[in-house]
């Protein structure tokens, strides 16, 4: 090989030389560029997928569903939300004029602090002439009172029932006293003959106490002409108001009743949809 070959072949393994050099040098910086910009990071992207892949979010962890009756229930603790804290479970008993004696009732169980509808919509019936206005419930007036109020025992014809509530069952001998000059008065009481005084039997002839549960209105402290004997039980007929307890299905009180926990501490909060949203109970 003579000396021009040579520088020849020496120029062609340089400039082979530096143009590897320079495409090995391009793909390490594709690759790093690849990774910094088109790589999930730890901090963003990367950490949101696994966990929507690996743990998907409960619905426990979601806001409740914003309908009519959840927004009702929205504006009523903007008001009352105060009387409210303790409660984990809510029977909410509403119409829209005060007069009307036909109700909705609605149900919700506060999870992870959002109140969740429990079941669907029930209707029911109030007193004769619909309710009271809060404070305003006296005794022989057939009005429902307005105000949110905590569960008494629950109570039926049946040896037991299905519930976390305490039971009682009624008997012939068991009585509510609604009579303002006893001293048992707004008390259930067992006797062996019925009282000379006004009262209800707790196990009557019909189906109306064949399930129920006490209203705690107007019980720490009893107050006498301030109502008494006031119960959420099985309706008489569908549509048919009541002396002033609140009515509904048996099917569907016996839904409520075998949901009802007392560890949740359980209220009812009653009345026209305006005076609950307006006026601190």
């Amino acid at each position: 090989m003579n000396s021009s070959d040579y520088s020849k072949r020496k120029s062609t393994d340089r400039k082979f030389s530096i143009s590897w050099l320079l495409g090995r040098e391009w793909n390490i910086l594709f690759s790093l560029c690849f990774i910094m910009f088109c790589s999930p990071s730890c901090e963003s992207g990367g950490s949101e997928i696994k966990k929507s892949k690996n743990k998907p979010l409960s619905n426990d962890n979601q806001p409740a569903v914003v309908t009519a009756s959840s927004d009702l229930l929205t504006r009523i603790l903007k008001v009352n939300g105060e009387a409210l804290l303790d409660a984990n479970q809510i029977i909410l008993v509403t119409n829209d004029q005060i007069s009307e004696t036909n109700v909705s009732i609605q149900t919700y169980e506060k999870k992870n602090n959002h109140w969740i509808k429990k079941f669907t919509h029930m209707e029911g019936t109030i007193g004769h002439n619909g309710f009271s206005h809060y404070g305003a419930k006296r005794e022989g007036d057939k009005t429902s009172p307005t105000g949110i109020y905590e569960l008494g025992l629950v109570f039926g014809y049946a040896d037991m029932v299905h519930t976390k509530m305490e039971y009682r069952q009624a008997t012939i001998n068991d009585y509510w006293i609604d009579d303002v000059k006893s001293t048992n008065y707004n008390k259930w009481v067992r006797l062996d003959a019925p009282p000379s005084y006004s009262h209800e039997r707790m196990k009557r002839s019909d189906h109306v106490y064949k399930l129920g549960f006490v209203i705690n209105h107007n019980i720490d402290p009893i107050i006498k002409g301030n109502g008494s004997a006031i119960f959420m039980h099985v309706e008489w007929t569908a549509g048919t108001s009541t002396a002033g307890c609140v009515a509904l299905p048996e099917r569907d009180l016996a839904e409520i009743v075998g949901w009802l926990d007392p560890e949740q501490s359980p209220v009812v909060v009653m009345g026209t949809k305006n005076e609950l949203c307006t006026q601190k109970l």
